[in-house]
């Protein structure tokens, strides 16, 4: 009787494998199936991401190479097109010069690639101070301009006018309407 139980329990062995086998093979394909739907759709919602402004405190950017670059704020938001920054800082290394440029707010365009510098602007240098409310500077171009007061400072010399426009390409400084202070050494 051992011999005929065994291959009683050996054949329904068999045919449970067999039917076993087609069950977890459709589970198997079912899994992989859903996990790469699961995938492409996650994927998707991802691609779909709209990022909204962000916000970075008391940050520090900084360039190297020929002329490096020092960017400080207490506050960057970043709407996508525009960013933000609040008291603004820029300091840069031109061949050994430092030029610092302050001011209490800057907005950046990305689209125009242009630097909006309002509220007591200030380009400070070793020789040369600059004061003005607002300047708009064309980074492409490498140009500043306003159309307000300015007020230029060197060691004797005093000189209040409007109209400013700087190449810092070609270091060219122009102003309009020009009253001029000389004191004595």
């Amino acid at each position: 009787m051992g011999l005929q139980e065994d291959k009683g329990r050996k054949q329904k062995e068999k045919e449970l494998s067999k039917k076993i086998f087609p069950i977890l093979l459709i589970v198997f394909i079912g899994s992989f199936l859903f996990k790469e739907i699961q995938d492409r759709y996650t994927r998707s919602k991802i691609l779909s991401l709209n990022f909204g402004k962000s916000e970075i405190q008391d940050f520090l950017v900084v360039g190297k190479g020929k002329n490096r670059f020092i960017v400080r704020g207490l506050k960057l938001i970043d709407e996508g097109s525009q960013m933000y920054i609040n008291k603004f800082l820029l300091s840069y290394i031109k061949e050994g010069d430092a030029m610092n440029i302050k001011s209490e707010k800057a907005i950046f365009s990305k689209e125009n690639n242009t630097l909006l510098l309002d509220g007591n602007v200030n380009f400070l240098s070793k020789d040369l101070i600059i004061e003005t409310p607002v300047v708009k500077i064309d980074l492409l171009k490498k140009v500043a301009e306003n159309d307000n007061d300015v007020l230029i400072k060197i060691k004797t010399f005093t000189t209040y006018g409007k109209n400013l426009f700087v190449d810092l390409k070609n270091d060219i400084l122009q102003l309009e309407k020009v009253k001029s202070i000389i004191r004595g050494s």
